[in-house]
């Protein structure tokens, strides 16, 4: 069956782009990249750096999803500026973890060594990223310090005046 798409469809498509308003360089530059989260240095690492790159995980059918319907991305996390573990503490490892915006769910991406970049599955709507400092083989969930986080995109779209830890501890109007 052939679908007929009238002539003049392309034409309102040109006059939509026409009358949209161009957007500013500066305003563009000043967007942040939704595949590029930047890591901030914590405390314990202030000369470190960081990002974590998304990229759409790899599907036959376009774009993988998990069960429930949320993206997949592979994850390389790319860090510099980090000192020799045992110099933070009784330290051997960094470990590299992905936590949903409530920090309920972590998944270990996996350990960082030096100028490699760790790469990882996530599946979260809103997440972080974080690197931690270890004392052994990281397990479950982190148990050093958080040297480097950053937040996923979609975070932008949080309405940090409802959260109680970010309002003074007082309960938001209803």
């Amino acid at each position: 069956m052939k679908l007929a798409i009238p002539r003049w469809t392309g034409a309102l498509a040109l006059l939509g782009a026409a009358a949209a308003p161009a957007e500013s360089a500066d305003a563009t530059a000043r967007r942040p990249s939704l595949f590029s989260i930047p890591l901030q240095a914590q405390a314990l690492a202030r000369s470190a750096q960081g990002v974590a790159a998304l990229r759409p995980a790899r599907s036959p059918f376009g774009f993988a999803l998990t069960v429930d319907g949320t993206f997949i991305f592979d994850a390389e996390v790319t860090v510099s500026g980090l000192p020799e573990p045992a110099k933070l503490g009784p330290f051997r490892t960094y470990a590299v973890w992905a936590a949903n915006a409530e920090l309920t769910e972590v998944r270990l991406l996996g350990t960082l060594h030096p100028d490699e970049p760790t790469k990882g599955k996530v599946a979260f709507s809103k997440f972080l990223i974080i690197v931690t400092a270890e004392a052994g083989t990281p397990g479950p969930r982190w148990k050093g310090p958080v040297l480097l986080r950053g937040f996923s995109p979609s975070n932008y779209l949080e309405n940090f005046g409802a959260k109680t830890l970010l309002n003074g501890g007082a309960i938001p109007p209803q």
